[in-house]
């Protein structure tokens, strides 16, 4: 048990460390995008133009696996979103769609093959729910 304390421990804080910028609203009409935000405790809000942002998909999964983030940035603030809080899969993929399609930006093909998988993981959890009930 200490040993795997000694070792999660770690593991834990890069993890918080990470995602110390936490977004909790985006907004957009599809010219101005207003975020609200944590960074910290202190809660903060930040306006600007579409065209200021960026954003990325992740594969952060080591091997054959899949693990998905999304990396955003807005203006020189940058966001690593994942759905190991309070976002799932479906909102990330969304937001990213949102943004490369109200840009006018084109996919890559690594976009394409996360978005797919993202697709495939979000169907097994949905089947997974349903058998469940």
């Amino acid at each position: 048990m200490g040993i795997f304390l000694l070792c999660s421990t770690p593991l834990l804080f890069l993890e918080i460390r990470k995602t110390r910028l936490y977004l909790v609203d985006f907004f957009s009409d599809s010219e101005i995008v207003r975020i609200r935000y944590y960074k910290g405790t202190k809660e903060l809000i930040k306006e600007t133009r579409l065209t200021n942002t960026n954003a990325i998909l992740k594969n952060t999964a080591s091997r054959s696996g899949f693990d998905c983030e999304l990396r955003l940035t807005i203006n020189d603030t940058k966001f690593i979103i994942n759905d190991k809080y309070d976002w799932s899969l479906e909102e990330i993929k969304y937001l990213f769609e949102y943004i490369k399609t109200t840009k006018k930006d084109s996919y890559s093909e690594m976009d394409i093959l996360n978005l797919s998988k993202i697709e495939e993981k979000v169907m097994k959890l949905n089947v997974s729910k349903s058998e469940m009930l």
